[in-house]
């Protein structure tokens, strides 16, 4: 699903302020047609957003204790950054390393499909390892991750750092029988 960024604000080609944000995010979630959709967030005729704002926006999406805490009632999504001025881009970056996130930017967009995106923020050693695996796969289990790398590390850590990324919004899944089957939300990644 895509979202205008500029629709949403009415036509103004600066989006500020957690209210707004917030604003936005309800509209955003009343669109949702199904838990875990790629919603691209289409940042085109947008010149500036301030990282409250962003904040608002992006942190509601993300599976982690700030999430909770907040009382966001977003659905399973994964926001797509698509259409950024170079502003917003240096803010979400900034925004990426000064909150310890990572934020996903579409930079080649097929339909509703991410083929290239840009990661703002930095992994970890281990995700960013798990990450590579899975990209190269296209989709796996943690049992298909483990037996491809040889046995190390332990299905569990396995788990865990798909659990991880899928909490960060990076990566999808599915259940298949007792296990999740993973794949990237996109094809490939390249680092900001």
């Amino acid at each position: 699903m895509r979202v205008s960024v500029k629709e949403l604000s009415k036509g103004t080609s600066h989006v500020a302020g957690a209210t707004n944000g917030e604003h936005h995010l309800r509209k955003i979630v009343e669109r949702l047609a199904a838990d875990d959709e790629t919603v691209l967030l289409d940042f085109t005729g947008i010149e500036s957003a301030t990282s409250s704002y962003l904040k608002a926006v992006l942190f509601a999406f993300l599976e982690d204790a700030q999430r909770r805490e907040s009382g966001a009632q977003a659905k399973p999504a994964f926001p797509v950054l698509v259409g950024l001025s170079d502003v917003i881009r240096e803010e979400v970056s900034q925004l990426a390393t000064l909150a310890v996130r990572q934020f996903v930017e579409g930079l080649k967009v097929r339909g509703d499909e991410v083929l290239v995106a840009m990661l703002h923020g930095k992994l970890d050693r281990a995700l960013e390892a798990t990450l590579t695996a899975l990209i190269a796969r296209g989709a796996a289990t943690a049992t298909e991750l483990h037996a491809a790398a040889g046995s190390e590390p332990a299905i569990t850590a396995w788990n865990n750092r798909l659990a991880d990324l899928y909490g960060k919004r990076l990566v999808k899944r599915r259940r298949t029988g007792k296990q999740w089957i993973y794949e990237p939300i996109a094809r490939e990644f390249k680092n900001g």
